[in-house]
């Protein structure tokens, strides 16, 4: 068995491909699973490397090598598929997706939150919820092949030690706030956002007294983390080692900040108020029952990842800033009622949002906010989010019952 994935960004990579290789792996533990990541104008340029570390995949075939295969029938070195398998859509372009298929002669799966379309060359639509099933159906698929199946990223949440354990490494008593900030996935957010965040924790520190951790995205290497902050003026700073190989200190003027590169479960658990981008980690703090304070800093809108035809122009160099700046997001970002998936979902605040273009001192101000009560507001806010189960493995028994009911119905 030959199990083909397609994904495109941190996002997915993390919260679905993640899971389900390891669902996959454990119904077919001698199938060869390949996953094709095709050029995504959000994907993060490290998306390669981190798949690869998945230990149940066998072959990641990056961009460059899949744009050979799709457009000069090219095959990637070492890619020989047998005559059964199937491709499972896990993000970016459903046509990537229907494009293999079609090459491989394999039926066609896709896991979507909102896309679709390429409904007759997809065997069946996958999706979280009732929203979803309507907003496909509203769009031209078919209800017979959609199957609700739950939020797949919510398989992903799983911490390899305990909150316990990770609050020793950190060497924290049981009173001891914990604020942690997720700078984003993206090297590009980064660059940008982590001088921000750390400029706005110098005002919260010096008003409150709190552990800071700063957690990093698999797709964000140390290296360039020091690459950004060599060229920061305004503070002084020192990473130091700790006896944890995941664990750095960062010593920003006399404050020390936690630097975590591992599993962000781990420190997502232990958190009382978390700093983030709009993303996914939005929904997963908010199933962990994590306060979060959604920031979206405008300052640098040309950072901003857009879809389709929108973000391929957005990337020409030059221009592609210019008109995202001037013309694009202006125009696109007041149709959004919230920019949070978590708000969007429940079409409610529950996650406080920060947008717009914003001061360090801003920022401070909302956290100082939260902290002196509406945290509690938003933890009884998230009592509604419910942890789904097992949804890779639903997924799996549909192909498979899909998969014999179609060798049943060649015989």
């Amino acid at each position: 068995m030959d199990i083909i994935l397609t994904t495109n960004s941190p996002g997915e990579v993390s919260a679905w491909v993640k899971p389900m290789v390891k669902a996959l792996h454990r119904e077919w533990p001698d199938s060869r699973i390949t996953v094709f990541i095709p050029p995504c104008t959000f994907a993060s340029g490290r998306e390669t490397p981190v798949v690869e570390s998945f230990t149940e995949v066998n072959q990641v075939i990056g961009p460059r090598a899949y744009i050979k295969y799709a457009v000069f029938r090219r095959k990637p070195r070492e890619f020989c598929p047998g005559k059964n398998g199937f491709v499972l859509f896990l993000g970016g372009d459903l046509g990537h997706a229907v494009l293999l298929g079609k090459r491989l002669n394999y039926p066609v799966y896709a896991y979507s939150e909102r896309a679709a379309g390429h409904a007759k060359s997809i065997r069946l639509f996958f999706v979280p919820d009732t929203q979803v099933t309507e907003r496909l159906h509203r769009k031209g698929i078919p209800r017979k092949l959609i199957r609700q199946v739950g939020d797949l990223m919510i398989d992903a949440i799983n911490p390899d030690i305990t909150a316990a354990a990770m609050r020793e490494k950190l060497q924290l008593d049981t009173d001891n706030f914990v604020l942690n900030i997720f700078p984003g996935s993206r090297p590009y957010e980064v660059r940008e956002t982590l001088p921000f965040f750390l400029k706005a924790l110098l005002l919260i520190l010096s008003e409150r007294k709190l552990t800071p951790i700063i957690t990093l995205a698999p797709f964000i290497t140390l290296e360039y983390l020091q690459d950004i902050l060599y060229k920061v003026k305004e503070f002084d700073w020192e990473i130091v080692e700790s006896e944890h190989r995941d664990l750095f200190k960062l010593k920003l003027n006399e404050w020390i900040v936690w630097i975590y590169k591992g599993l962000s479960y781990n420190t997502m658990q232990i958190s009382d108020l978390v700093l983030a981008l709009p993303g996914t980690n939005n929904v997963e703090l908010a199933v962990m029952k994590i306060p979060t304070l959604v920031v979206l800093p405008l300052n640098w809108p040309e950072l901003i990842p857009l879809p389709g035809i929108v973000g391929i122009i957005g990337a020409i160099p030059g221009l592609g800033g210019w008109l995202k700046r001037k013309v694009v997001i202006p125009r696109i970002l007041p149709k959004f009622k919230y920019v949070s998936p978590v708000n969007r979902h429940q079409n409610e605040e529950i996650l406080p949002e920060l947008i717009g273009v914003l001061t360090p001192n801003q920022v401070f101000t909302q956290v100082l906010h939260v902290m002196n009560g509406e945290i509690y507001q938003i933890k009884e806010k998230l009592q509604n989010f419910n942890k789904s189960e097992k949804v890779a493995e639903l997924i799996i028994e549909q192909i498979n019952t899909d998969i014999e009911q179609t060798g049943e119905n060649n015989d």
